[in-house]
């Protein structure tokens, strides 16, 4: 399961699953980039700012990635959450906050990065989603339920139009555990989950696109 002389973004790559995803990576062979919304942690090594928030940081992160002579062929989608709300409660502000974070943010990474991801033949775009938009509706998860719906049919569209060129796309959807096993002091469930990234960002899974695939995880801190 190689991913030598590979690179990844690993969005929000410092801390809970996106940091055991990273170290995953890492673990395979892979050069990782932690991507943070937090400045504090973009200033480690080998880490850039991202917020999604923010649409001019999409464009700075990928310049920024250009002038190190980075160019990722695995991303890691994987946004921080923000908070949920029945539907009748959420305002114009929180839609288009949540609109900005889960989507326009990340396709616009998408698009500035993905030429390069096809250059190689062997691109993976993994993107981090919600249980409750994949096989549960859950009353008060107006936002997970309709934003992460709609990426779970933009997965499967990219995953038909960039087949040809190499590029897999997959939703790898997290869903907590009513009761984690821990093992030495690690959540095992979330180890497992990040493992799973790693498989599908390797060689080994060449032929995994397209898929909504749910996976069990600890809470991770």
């Amino acid at each position: 399961m190689s991913c030598h002389t590979r690179t990844a973004l690993v969005c929000e790559g410092h801390q809970g699953l996106g940091g055991l995803i990273a170290e995953a990576l890492i673990r395979k062979g892979v050069r990782v980039i932690r991507a943070s919304s937090d400045p504090l942690g973009a200033a480690q090594t080998d880490s850039v700012q991202l917020d999604f928030l923010v649409p001019a940081s999409v464009r700075h992160c990928a310049e920024h990635l250009a002038a190190i002579g980075c160019q990722p062929d695995i991303l890691v989608l994987n946004a921080p959450a923000l908070p949920d709300g029945y539907s009748a409660g959420l305002d114009d502000a929180a839609w288009a906050r949540a609109c900005q974070l889960l989507w326009t943010g990340p396709l616009a990474l998408v698009g500035r990065l993905l030429p390069g991801m096809l250059q190689g033949g062997n691109g993976r775009l993994i993107w981090l989603t919600s249980c409750c938009a994949a096989h549960r509706f859950v009353a008060g998860q107006a936002i997970a339920t309709s934003l992460q719906s709609g990426i779970h049919g933009l997965v499967r569209t990219l995953a038909a139009e960039y087949d040809a060129q190499g590029l897999k796309v997959n939703a790898l959807i997290p869903t907590a555990r009513s009761s984690p096993t821990a093992l030495a002091g690690q959540q095992t469930a979330s180890l497992a989950f990040a493992r799973y990234v790693a498989f599908l960002a390797s060689d080994a899974a060449a032929y995994v696109s397209g898929q909504l695939l749910v996976a069990d995880v600890d809470a991770v801190p």
